[in-house]
């Protein structure tokens, strides 16, 4: 058996799967701007994905993850760009929305509210295309 033989079956590092979950979104049109894990903890910078399919792929390959590595999971979802569109059931965006309140009062969550809404319309499978964000076309041109 050589070297490479023993590394088979091995399960991913965090910065592996850094960099894996990286690929997968990118692979869904979603622009990744760092990999790296930090601390132990797995960090994937993107680009706020803009529509209903990137942001349901988004979830999708967090999920797969956690599912080929459950013992990555809370390196993997708790440093999320988005972690709030990770949950499972709207009881535990809840839950994360009461511990948000809790730090930061009700101006927090007024800061938070789009983001708790669109998270919850991807929890409930429901088509998030109305939180789009709408670019200017003629930004940078004059007319």
């Amino acid at each position: 058996m050589d070297d490479h033989d023993e590394d088979w079956g091995k399960k991913p590092s965090p910065a592996a799967l850094a960099w894996l979950i990286g690929e997968a979104l990118r692979a869904n049109g979603i622009e990744v701007q760092q990999t790296k894990e930090k601390f132990g903890s797995i960090r994937v910078y993107v680009t706020t994905p803009n529509t209903h399919e990137a942001r349901r792929a988004y979830r999708e390959v967090y999920h797969e993850a956690r599912a080929a590595c459950p013992e990555l999971t809370d390196a993997l979802f708790s440093t999320a760009d988005y972690r709030e569109w990770l949950f499972d059931t709207e009881a535990q965006l809840d839950e994360h929305i009461a511990r948000i309140v809790s730090k930061g009062g009700q101006h927090s969550l007024d800061a938070w509210d789009p983001r708790f809404r669109l998270a919850r319309a991807l929890i409930l499978g429901e088509n998030t295309d109305s939180f789009n964000q709408q670019e200017d076309a003629t930004d940078g041109e004059e007319e």
